[in-house]
């Protein structure tokens, strides 16, 4: 991992700024809400923002809500500091008053047996006294019963019990639910923003800062990760290869052979559709860099290591067809929502390719 420079960001969110504002004046003014909604793009931070500002209103140390930097020093902080990464959090690693909900491997969505459980738990005395805090993370997933059980909670707040609901389709959410929280939004950074803040706060090249923040596409959170996982870069860049490969290749035999065994049949649905979905927003990052180049637009690229490939496309002028491909990538992620085999749609997209 690329060694980070002592930071002098209080908030960890890169942009966004009208978020971190309106949680300071929410602290400053002690008048925080019951129930917040924190919407936006996967990849923005908002899972991250959520627990520090758990992490303040948990901490012993602090004397009032208008201190907004955790001690980092006591007990709580501490459990914050030592969890595990937030991908893997879940009511399993709950702790003293702060609590994370999510779907269960392998589930279309989170059931109402778990917002019951986070329900019985927020209701549980505190530890110390200090609020309880309830995260949903993919909260746009809630069943219908869940949905049901979680707005029950939101009706009849308890005092001193916040919930956070973290969700990248807004929409799908019960507008009965969405009414009752404060909704941030969040949206996509500049790309001159997350560069700017690779370099003021890790030790990284200027190349390496400009392809991590131009991969990531407004998203901070994505950059962070393509910085300090290689394995997970090094994963991006092997779908990049696979994909200039079978969009190089004239022959339909050898660009079936070539995703043949990308989505393995020993995986879980949930397993294969990740692999999907992560493969077709590369694609689609492709085509549209395809689109930029054959108009000039370079700076905006997205994929600029590997923009001496593109520009040799045979498709690269063929606007018509990009546009067409384009169009095809975001029928396939119907697809997905339609439950349809993950392997059959993309064998599908490589029929149009």
């Amino acid at each position: 991992m690329k060694e980070k420079q002592k930071s002098k960001y209080s908030w960890p969110l890169i942009g966004n700024q009208k978020n971190i504002d309106f949680l300071t004046r929410s602290l400053e003014n002690d008048k925080l809400s019951s129930a917040y909604i924190f919407s936006g793009p996967d990849n923005m931070g908002k899972t991250k923002l959520a627990q520090h500002f758990s992490q303040i209103l948990l901490c012993s140390q602090k004397a009032t809500l208008s201190s907004q930097k955790p001690c980092c020093k006591c007990p709580s902080c501490k459990s914050f500091i030592s969890s595990k990464e937030d991908e893997e959090l879940d009511m399993e690693t709950a702790r003293q008053d702060f609590y994370v909900l999510k779907k269960e491997k392998d589930k279309k969505n989170i059931s109402i047996e778990q917002v019951r459980d986070l329900i019985y738990s927020l209701s549980m005395s505190s530890f110390s006294d200090s609020y309880k805090i309830g995260i949903i993370k993919h909260a746009d997933t809630l069943s219908e019963e869940a949905s049901n059980a979680l707005l029950k909670l939101l009706e009849e707040p308890k005092k001193k019990v916040i919930i956070i609901l973290i969700s990248s389709k807004l929409e799908k959410m019960l507008e009965t639910i969405r009414s009752r929280c404060q909704v941030l939004e969040f949206s996509s950074v500049s790309t001159d923003d997350i560069n700017k803040y690779l370099l003021e706060n890790y030790k990284v090249t200027r190349s390496a800062a400009k392809n991590y923040s131009r991969i990531s596409l407004g998203r901070p959170a994505l950059a962070l990760k393509l910085l300090e996982d290689k394995e997970f870069y090094e994963s991006y860049l092997s779908r990049l290869e696979l994909l200039l490969d079978v969009l190089e290749s004239n022959d339909l035999n050898e660009k079936f052979s070539k995703i043949e065994n990308v989505i393995d049949k020993k995986l879980s649905s949930q397993e294969s559709v990740a692999i999907l979905k992560r493969l077709l927003e590369t694609l689609q990052g492709l085509f549209r860099d395809l689109y930029l180049i054959n108009y000039g637009l370079n700076d905006l690229v997205q994929n600029e290591i590997v923009d001496q490939r593109l520009k040799k496309s045979q498709i690269k002028n063929d606007i018509k067809k990009i546009l067409n491909l384009l169009d095809e990538i975001e029928k396939s992620a119907g697809y997905i929502d339609a439950n349809l085999s993950p392997k059959l749609i993309l064998e599908n997209i490589t029929l149009s390719i």
